[in-house]
């Protein structure tokens, strides 16, 4: 089975994707999650939960490509306060949009921007890409892959949070780069290809490659994402491609699972097969992530700036014994270690969920670049 045959989004879908709203740029990202996006009838219903972890939001406004289109007042959530006690402002954090508009995210992508307020202040800013013809605009893997990737074997979930977090890299890659340059892009750690499809279906975009350590996820994308160069690799150091091969490597949900030292060895070599000018984005748990584990994670995180000791067995037999953990760090932590390397862009807090992201540029040899950090050790 290949990918099903659908709509291709042209590079125009880079700009509804990428295109904020300006006078929201700027603004922090909640702790959020989306419960439902669809279409029924010529109502458009987003509807989920948002935290602000020092205050609470008053009002949201939901924009649909710029358009300010419907409005809402924070609903009760027991079920979120239930989950997550260590949230003060939980208990009221539902949102709930209806939108007439039957044609949002149907055969094409949108871009809807939910915008949180403190009386008249906006505070707070999340966006999520829409589509509402998942079910065929992508392939869906079997369930244990699922499982194996996000824990939860559920199809909508799966979907929709894998076009979240391709909109989150899109947005980040395009505001230091023009995407349309972008000619050849690595996914680091692809799984079962749940995002690595999503930069597929751009008509005239780059070339893809993803590459993991899981080669039953590896078969599924080849056999199932035609368009895309897939390779089983080592959970060690090198990866099978020359040096430079890529202007954009992106890896979701990777250093959260490595050693500090695994970390420093994948940073150089994700470096080494970067272009020139080439970007590298990457997400950590940082200060969110830890609150979101729970009081204990938290308060560790305050006393230590890495730890790497938490096991994680969800790829027993895949990986080495003891080499796939539950890996925290700080966000001054992250841009030393990264800033060794690379050039920081941007340090986003919960850019992607409950991840941090890390926006980097490859060093200009000239001023040094890795190898002069090298023989400055």
């Amino acid at each position: 089975m290949t990918a099903p045959a659908g709509p291709t989004a042209n590079l125009h879908l880079v700009a509804a994707i990428t295109e904020g709203i300006e006078k929201f740029a700027g603004l922090p990202t909640l702790q959020h999650e989306y419960d439902v996006i669809e279409s029924r009838g010529n109502q458009t219903y987003i509807y989920g939960w948002a935290i602000d972890p020092d205050r609470q939001w008053t009002r949201a406004d939901l924009y649909l490509n710029g358009e300010l289109v419907a409005s809402c007042e924070p609903h009760e959530r027991e079920d979120v306060t239930s989950a997550l006690p260590q949230f003060k402002f939980g208990r009221m954090s539902g949102f709930n949009f209806g939108s007439e508009d039957a044609d949002v995210g149907n055969g094409h992508t949108d871009r809807a921007d939910l915008v949180f307020y403190d009386g008249d202040q906006p505070i707070a800013t999340v966006f999520t890409p829409v589509r509402t013809d998942l079910e065929t605009f992508v392939p869906l893997p079997p369930e244990h892959l699922m499982k194996r990737v996000i824990g939860s074997g559920d199809p909508t979930q799966f979907k929709r949070f894998a076009l979240y977090c391709f909109g989150q890299y899109l947005a980040a890659a395009n505001r230091h780069r023009e995407f349309s340059g972008i000619k050849k892009m690595l996914d680091w750690g692809c799984g079962c290809g749940r995002v690595t499809a999503h930069y597929l279906r751009i008509g005239n975009g780059p070339e893809v490659y993803g590459c993991d350590i899981d080669g039953e996820d590896i078969a599924w994308c080849k056999a199932n994402l035609a368009d895309g160069v897939f390779e089983t690799t080592s959970p060690f150091v090198p990866l099978p491609y020359e040096a430079g091969s890529f202007d954009l490597v992106v890896s979701l949900s990777v250093l959260t699972h490595l050693s500090k030292d695994q970390q420093a060895d994948w940073l150089r070599e994700i470096d080494r097969v970067l272009a020139h000018g080439g970007l590298f984005i990457g997400s950590v748990h940082g200060y969110s992530a830890a609150l979101r584990g729970g009081e204990y994670l938290s308060e560790r995180l305050k006393r230590e700036p890495f730890f790497d000791d938490l096991s994680d067995e969800i790829l027993d037999g895949i990986a080495p014994k003891g080499y796939y953990r539950a890996t925290f760090q700080t966000p001054d932590y992250t841009r030393k270690a990264f800033g060794k390397v690379f050039d920081i862009l941007e340090y986003i807090d919960r850019g992607v969920g409950i991840q941090d992201l890390v926006v980097a540029r490859k060093k200009d040899a000239r001023a040094g670049g890795v190898l002069g950090w090298m023989r400055g050790r």
